[in-house]
């Protein structure tokens, strides 16, 4: 355990850290004496009735796993009042998020990383805006010499958002061919059906074409296995090894980028009205939107059913449809008491213990039967306490409640 500075004892944000680390280390009774003294700054806190819940928790069962200690610690400190964190580390990622300056990517700790790991680990961290001509570089290297479906399935995401625009040092027809030998590699797997991904990103003024609809009803099938899991855990393992603190919010965002076509759902009936599909064309792409719902909800996550129920509300409105309406608002209740029960574990992942952000990394790819787990016991959780938003953003809202776990996805362009 690191020694303690005399300015540390009554700083509150260095005790929360201090006291963080040294349950990662196993040493409670010395955690125990830095939340007594974070009592004695702060004693109305909400991290301090949390921490010391934590540590009591782990000196009376040292060898429980993280998240059980975790939420047994919730139940002991209810009801827990809303506060500003002490730790403020996701308001941080958030507005450095919303104002384009994202953070910086770790690249002496991926260059320990394999050239693949690499490769998913930098697409996987949030970009400034604009091309990312490493990021496109090792695409088109992936796309020809690697065998991995994730691998190729970031490259093709990497090589679409490029555009038909030659870069520097990069010709397009070297882009062209690095798109098509990753694609070429994929047909016949599972991951093929992902193939919406090689189409270039639209905006929100860009109609809907024949190649969209196509590509949207080729992704789906009836008996499609989930696949966000696999996805998911394969980048978290990655990004694990940059900064356990965010492996997981990013690794669900770049998942979420293959379940999803590279334009917002919510603009695709606007965007459809204003091309030329014929009405057949149009009910083609409500059956793939309801096609896709389907496999968005077998994913069990909270975020995919909030997704699903915006690709059946998209497809009743093409079809003019109220019984998909209805199935639509028949997906939210439960979601909003899910995202209700999520809620309860958020202070503790505000908490910069690597040992519980690790253990919610795990139980992602179960998402909805743990938070059901949650929900059981009955617990209340407080609305997140109001931040300052950026004068043009708004905080991070998204269906399921604000929280730092469920962003909204987005595809950049890169």
């Amino acid at each position: 355990m690191l020694a303690s500075r005399k300015g540390d004892l009554e700083d509150p944000a260095a005790l929360v850290v201090l006291a963080s680390i040294a349950l990662d280390e196993g040493d409670a009774r010395e955690a125990a004496r830095l939340v007594a003294r974070l009592r004695a700054v702060v004693p109305g806190a909400a991290e301090v009735r949390l921490l010391d819940a934590l540590v009591s928790e782990r000196i009376a069962r040292p060898r429980s796993d993280w998240v059980s200690a975790g939420l047994a610690a919730v139940e002991k400190v209810q009801p827990l009042a809303g506060s500003e964190p002490l730790v403020a580390v996701w308001d941080r990622i958030l507005a450095d998020q919303l104002s384009g300056r994202p953070l910086p990517f770790p690249e002496d700790a991926a260059a320990k990383l394999s050239v693949p790991d690499r490769f998913l680990a930098r697409w996987a961290w949030p970009q400034p805006p604009g091309k990312n001509l490493v990021l496109l570089g090792e695409a088109v290297r992936l796309a020809g010499g690697d065998e991995r479906p994730l691998v190729l399935l970031a490259a093709v995401d990497v090589l679409a958002s490029a555009g038909s625009t030659a870069m520097e040092g990069m010709r397009e027809a070297d882009i062209a061919t690095a798109r098509l030998a990753a694609l070429t590699k994929l047909r016949g797997t599972p991951a093929e059906r992902l193939r919406f991904l090689a189409l270039a990103p639209k905006t929100e003024t860009q109609p809907v074409d024949e190649d969209e609809v196509a590509a949207i009803e080729g992704s789906v099938v009836e008996d499609d296995p989930p696949s966000f899991a696999s996805h998911y855990t394969d980048l978290a393992r990655i990004l694990e090894k940059l900064d356990p603190a965010t492996a997981s919010v990013f690794a669900q965002t770049a998942a979420m980028r293959f379940q999803l076509p590279p334009t917002s759902l919510l603009t695709i009936v606007d965007r459809s009205a204003r091309g030329n599909l014929s009405g057949a064309a149009r009910d083609r792409l409500a059956a793939a939107l309801i096609r896709l719902s389907d496999r968005q909800r077998r994913e069990g996550l909270l975020i995919t059913d909030l997704v699903a129920a915006v690709s059946l509300g998209q497809a009743s409105e093409l079809r003019n449809d109220p019984s998909l309406r209805a199935r639509a608002e028949a997906v939210r209740p439960e979601a909003y008491a899910l995202s209700e029960a999520a809620r309860c574990f958020y202070p503790l992942l505000a908490l910069p213990i690597r040992s519980i952000q690790r253990a919610w990394a795990e139980q992602k790819p179960r998402e909805r039967v743990f938070l059901h787990q949650i929900a059981r016991r009955g617990l209340s959780c407080p609305e997140p306490k109001p931040q300052a938003k950026n004068a043009a953003e708004p905080a991070n809202t998204d269906a399921s409640g604000a929280c730092p776990d469920t962003p909204a996805p987005q595809r950049d362009e890169r």
